[in-house]
């Protein structure tokens, strides 16, 4: 099974998304993609092992954040009702996804739209 068949079972068992299409969009220190199904669009990130340590606690913070009002990235939960999917020191995290572009590196961020 390729690793793109395995995520659409894991965004199908674990978040209910059945028929998703997905675009890697990075990969660095951590995997990114698009998700879509049907009119909906998401952002599957995949926090590796490196990062494992930190990243409830960034979830949590990305969480109380989207609470009290301030405009980032809803997490979706799981069917579970866990902020992320766990396993063999991943963390799969699903994101409602802002459309946007990402800033480059020296790229001067007050002249960006």
């Amino acid at each position: 099974m390729s690793e793109e068949e395995r995520l659409k079972e894991l965004l199908y068992a674990q978040y209910g998304i059945a028929r998703a299409e997905l675009r890697l969009m990075r990969d660095w220190v951590n995997r990114v993609y698009k998700a879509a199904s049907g009119k909906e669009k998401y952002l599957l990130k995949i926090i590796g092992e490196a990062f494992s340590a930190s990243a409830e606690t960034s979830l949590r913070v990305n969480d109380y954040l989207y609470d009290s009002g301030v405009f980032v990235p809803r997490i979706i939960r799981t069917l579970s009702g866990f902020l992320c999917y766990s396993e063999g020191g991943k963390h799969y995290v699903l994101y409602t996804f802002v459309d946007g572009r990402d800033t480059n590196a020296g790229e001067d961020t007050e002249a960006i739209d």
